[in-house]
């Protein structure tokens, strides 16, 4: 008994200690996101969903391909999400095939999972577009009882990502600790667009300068909406006309601080 106590004290902590884990080379996911397949229906549990089967709150959301049923869906197209870096591929006991994808948008870093796949398309490392086709849909893993996609939108990395022994933690018992660590993946997606293009010109011109705090001319840089001055108001995170000394109301994004 001593054992399994100190087992999930352990999984519950390296969860928690590897909750700020982040990688090198992961691009701004400046296109926004979309939902990983096209033409699908939202089945199996949902989002922070009481699972019988996991005996837990369910992290993520099982979506199958519209109008199949059974297993009428193996090998649909598994998309990308967003533009980011795979930092994950694995095959586990309970989640089996599964790619991990680490994104950047406007200074929030998040992780798209997906698991029970037949089949992976991309690699470890691998720079991957919003929309991209990264798998195919399958039933792999022990916890599977039919073909579907379930996939998660994280907040945090953890050192065993795929492990599914977190969902039997005390952590998972809890809906607010779901919520905390997770976000509920198909709204996340829905309100999460692409940048604006005059967010992202101002982006592009804050790298451009160093994060310097003035981005400079921005007639220069084909910005003419907002006076010849911008300046980023690092208290409240959106630029300022430095003519007006008005909030544009446009967000800088965080990642460029």
């Amino acid at each position: 008994m001593k054992n399994v106590v100190f087992l999930t004290l352990v999984l519950t902590i390296a969860f928690l200690v590897g909750s700020g884990l982040c990688h090198d080379g992961v691009p701004e996911a400046t296109s926004g996101f979309r939902q990983p397949m096209d033409n699908y229906t939202y089945s199996g549990y949902h989002y922070n969903e009481w699972s019988d089967i996991s005996n837990c709150y369910h992290p993520g959301a099982d979506y199958n391909g519209s109008g199949t049923s059974g297993d009428g869906d193996l090998g649909w197209d598994v998309l990308a999400v967003a533009k980011g870096l795979v930092v994950h591929i694995v095959d586990d006991g309970a989640f089996g095939l599964c790619v991990t994808i680490e994104h950047r948008y406007q200074g929030v870093t998040v992780y798209s999972q997906y698991a029970h796949l037949q089949s992976v398309l991309v690699s470890p490392d691998q720079t991957v577009q919003k929309g991209q086709h990264i798998a195919e849909l399958g039933c792999s893993g022990s916890s599977c009882a039919g073909a579907h996609l379930h996939w998660e939108i994280r907040e945090a990395d953890h050192l065993q990502p795929h492990n599914a022994a977190y969902w039997y933690t005390v952590g998972f018992q809890s809906q607010s600790n779901i919520s905390n660590w997770y976000e509920d993946p198909q709204e996340w997606c829905n309100n999460h667009p692409a940048n604006s293009d005059i967010e992202q010109k101002f982006a592009d011109v804050f790298q451009r300068n160093g994060g310097s705090s003035t981005v400079g001319n921005p007639a220069a840089e084909g910005i003419v909406s907002y006076g010849p001055y911008l300046r980023q108001n690092f208290s409240g995170g959106s630029f300022r006309d430095l003519d007006s000394n008005q909030d544009t109301g446009l967000q800088r994004p965080m990642s460029y601080h």
